[in-house]
C-alpha cells in the first residue's frame, strides 16, 4: 500500500545515484477501471505501468476509441501512464511506454514518514 491505496506491483531500480520507483496496475480486461486507478496512484512513483491482457477484438475497440480521442485515454496520456498488454499467442507487448515524472516532494516525505514508523509496509 502506497498511502493507504493499494498498488499491485512495485519495482524499484537502483542505480548508483539515482533511484527511480515504477508503480502497476495490475488488470484482465477493465482498462478504464485500471486508469481511474493508475491515475490516483501516480503522484507516488517516476513510471507506472497498466498490465492488461489483449485479444484482437479488446485491442481492435481500444485502438478505434484512443483515435476517436476518448476522454479515458486523454487522461491516461496526459498522466504520463504507459500500458502494457498481455497475450498468449505474443506475450507481453509495449503499447503505450509510461513518461519519468518527478515525485512530489510533499507526497514523498508523507509516505516516507508513515513507513519509518511502521504505519505502512513497502
Amino acid at each position: 500500500k502506497v498511502c493507504g491505496k493499494e498498488v499491485d506491483g512495485e519495482i524499484v531500480l537502483k542505480m548508483r545515484t539515482v533511484k527511480r520507483r515504477i508503480g502497476v496496475e495490475l488488470k484482465e480486461w477493465n482498462l478504464s477501471q485500471a486508469i481511474f486507478q493508475a491515475i490516483e496512484r501516480r503522484k507516488f512513483f517516476h513510471y507506472f505501468y497498466i498490465i492488461t491482457r489483449i485479444n484482437k477484438t479488446f485491442f481492435g475497440d481500444y485502438v478505434y476509441q484512443a483515435v476517436r480521442g476518448e476522454p479515458f485515454f486523454k487522461k491516461m496520456f496526459e498522466n504520463k501512464i504507459g500500458w502494457i498488454g498481455y497475450s498468449d499467442r505474443i506475450g507481453f507487448i509495449m503499447l503505450f511506454p509510461s513518461k519519468f515524472m518527478k515525485i512530489g516532494v510533499g507526497e514523498w516525505e508523507k509516505w516516507q514518514e508513515r513507513i519509518g514508523k511502521g504505519g505502512m509496509k513497502q
